[in-house]
C-alpha cells in the first residue's frame, strides 16, 4: 500500500480519519473505498460515506459522519424457519 500510514492516536480519540483507519471503522478495503469516492457507491445501492478533500492527495472522513452513514445502512433480521 503506497502512502499509508499507521496512526499513532487511538481510533476512538480522533475526530478525523484517513481512508487507511476509516475502511477498518466501516468495515471495508481501502480499495473499496477509494473506488466509491469516484462511482459514488460503496456497494451497489449503497452511497459513498461523506468525505472532505483536505489537499490534493489527503482525503479525510469525519466520525461523526461515519457514525451517521453507519446508523443509515439497512438492517436485516434472520428469519428462522
Amino acid at each position: 500500500m503506497t502512502g499509508a500510514t499507521k496512526s499513532t492516536m487511538p481510533m476512538n480519540e480522533r475526530a478525523a480519519l484517513g481512508t487507511v483507519d476509516t475502511a477498518a471503522y466501516i468495515g471495508t478495503t481501502t480499495g473499496a473505498l477509494r473506488l466509491s469516492r469516484h462511482t459514488g457507491e460503496l456497494y451497489s445501492g449503497i452511497a459513498t460515506p461523506k468525505y472532505i478533500k483536505a489537499g490534493p492527495r489527503k482525503v479525510l472522513y469525519l466520525r461523526a459522519d461515519l457514525d451517521d452513514w453507519l446508523d443509515e445502512l439497512p438492517r436485516y433480521e434472520l428469519i428462522k424457519a
